[in-house]
This record gives C-alpha cells, sequence and structure tokens, in this order.
C-alpha cells in the first residue's frame, strides 16, 4: 500500500540537490512548492527498514539552505506518543542548494529506536546483546528533520507506519 503526504506552499523551494559549502540565498517569491514523502511498504517488521521517497517540486526560483541532510534536515524517522525520533546530524559543514524542477531524495527509515543504554528511558531503553533493540509492535507516525529549513517551506503532514502489524484504516 503506498501512502503519500503532500505540504504546499506559496512560494519557491526547489528540485536538484547539491551538497557543497555556500551561504545562504534569498528564494524567489513565486509558484507552488511541494514537498511529498512516499513510503512503501507503510508495514515494517519491528528491527526491518523500508524507504522513505522524499520529492520537492520546485516551479519558481533557486534557494540555499545553511544544512545537508547529514545533518538531519530532511531526513525521515518514526515516533510515538512513548517513543521520541531526532534527526542525526553528522556536523558537518555543508548546505543545500534547491534548483527549479524536482529533486528526489531518499532515506532508509529503520524500525529500531536511535539509542540504547544509559538507564533506560522511552527513547533509550536498555542494549540487548550490545546492540540497539527493535521498535515494539504497534503504530508510529513519520516525522521529517526540519532544521533551519525557510520559513515559508510549510511541514509535510506525517504518515502512519505500522511496526509488526497492519495501519488500521
Amino acid at each position: 500500500m503506498r501512502r503519500e503526504l503532500v505540504a504546499l506552499t506559496g512560494l519557491a523551494l526547489a528540485g536538484g540537490i547539491l551538497a557543497a559549502c555556500g551561504s545562504q540565498t534569498t528564494p524567489s517569491a513565486h509558484g507552488n512548492v511541494t514537498v511529498t514523502v512516499k513510503m512503501d511498504p507503510v508495514v515494517v517488521a519491528p528491527g526491518g527498514a523500508t524507504w522513505a521517497i522524499i520529492t520537492v517540486n520546485n516551479p519558481g526560483g533557486a534557494f540555499r539552505i545553511p544544512t545537508c541532510q547529514s545533518n538531519g534536515t530532511l531526513q525521515v524517522g518514526l515516533t510515538s506518543a512513548l517513543i521520541p525520533w531526532q534527526p542525526f546530524s553528522g556536523l558537518v559543514v555543508c548546505d543545500t542548494k534547491f534548483k527549479t524542477g524536482k529533486t528526489v531524495l531518499r532515506w532508509q527509515v529503520v524500525a529500531n529506536y536511535q539509542s540504547c543504554g544509559g538507564g533506560g528511558g522511552a527513547g533509550h531503553p536498555p542494549c540487548v546483546n550490545g546492540t540497539i533493540p527493535p521498535l515494539p509492535r504497534g503504530v508510529y507516525e513519520t516525522t521529517v528533520g526540519w532544521d533551519l529549513m525557510p520559513s515559508f517551506v510549510q511541514r509535510p503532514h506525517t504518515l502512519k507506519v505500522g511496526v509488526g502489524m497492519a495501519v488500521p484504516l
């Protein structure tokens, strides 16, 4: 089953990602920008993985943001009311240029906790034989790393993802 999210904004975002050092530029103010996240399948085994496809369609002018996917921007993860998710930051000096047109990014979404040890807690359970344990069965939502995205870019809505079970309709 394929599910899709669409976020619209009245200003330009862009296609064509180029991660390189540089500075932020002001975007052109024309066109509707769409950010779409797709996942297929939307059911993942605990500890398993699937791919999120992030499509940015920009009919307007190009602009840069002062970060990149290695720092968490546009990463996709699974979260619930009890289990948080935070984008991974590689502390990489980079920026991302969004060009006019369509950009397609892939991000592997893993049905594991992000870390383990340190006394436990909802997001940090004890390690199991030195490894990060899988998420428990349940329905989760996608969340997209959005750090340093300009305010004119609307955050995408979430997708429901089943870990070890089907997503109720």
